[in-house]
């Protein structure tokens, strides 16, 4: 692990400004503590990461002092082992500049730190309040789950009361089609039948038309037997009354001995 300063040189002019400390082959580091022999107090500054290479910018505070500049800090290397990584920046005194101009750098005072801590604090408050409510919500999707399993299971069952279902609809279709041919085919029988059917009317129509043809002829036959019959019926009774006169007359005579028609007289 190596470290140089932004412009490549290894050392720094008293009272310069914005300069950055480089780290090189190290993958992490949050914070770099900087301090000199002057019992200043160490300043602790945040690192940054540009173009994959950490960064720090020197504190302007130690800038200003004519003493050499240490560093420290907590690292992680290539191997991913945290080791303290340090060095000593060379600065080289000088007169003030007349155009230098203070700036206080962005430091972490205990101001900072402080504030930094409450809002870590509230954060994990935060944190505890999300971790209950997640407890909370993962159990509610737990009973969920289990409901849904449930459903799942019922879906299944039903599923496969649908599969069966869905056979027996296939199998009394199939049957349905099979009838269905049948009742065509005895339809077409039936069609013919019902050709036949017609023409035999047909055929029963025309005969019975001529029965009706022939009933009248014979109505008429009749009417002229009965009118022959009554005529002879009523010769026959003229017949029976020369009948009677004819025996009544035949009663008067009779025929003697000798042969002779003779008249009967009552005594």
């Amino acid at each position: 692990m190596t470290w140089e300063l932004d412009d490549g040189r290894m050392q720094v002019y008293q009272w310069e400004t914005g300069r950055y400390l480089k780290l090189i082959d190290i993958k992490e580091c949050n914070t770099v503590n900087f301090y000199n022999s002057k019992g200043t107090g160490a300043f602790t500054v945040q690192t940054k990461k540009e173009d994959g290479v950490i960064k720090v910018q020197i504190p302007n505070e130690v800038l200003a002092l004519d003493e050499k500049i240490r560093f420290y800090c907590n690292a992680l290397d290539d191997n991913g082992q945290y080791v303290e990584m340090s060095g000593v920046i060379n600065l080289i005194p000088r007169q003030r500049p007349d155009e230098y101009v203070y700036e206080e750098s962005d430091l972490l005072t205990f101001d900072k730190v402080l504030q930094e801590a409450n809002d870590i604090k509230k954060a994990t408050e935060k944190i505890k309040d999300d971790t209950e409510k997640i407890k909370t919500d993962t159990a509610a999707i737990k009973t969920d789950v289990e409901s849904l399993k449930n459903d799942v299971s019922q879906l299944k069952t039903e599923t496969n009361q649908i599969k069966t279902d869905t056979q027996k609809i296939k199998n009394d279709t199939s049957q349905i089609y099979e009838n269905a041919l049948v009742v065509k085919e005895n339809v077409n029988n039936t069609k013919e039948e019902v050709s036949q059917l017609k023409t035999e009317t047909s055929r029963i129509k025309t005969d019975t038309q001529q029965i009706h043809d022939d009933t009248g002829q014979i109505k008429t036959e009749v009417n002229e037997l009965k009118n022959q019959t009554k005529q002879l019926h009523d010769e026959a009774e003229e017949l029976v009354e020369g009948m009677e006169g004819f025996i009544a007359l035949g009663n008067r005579f009779a025929i003697d001995e000798e042969g002779y028609l003779c008249e009967v007289i009552d005594e």
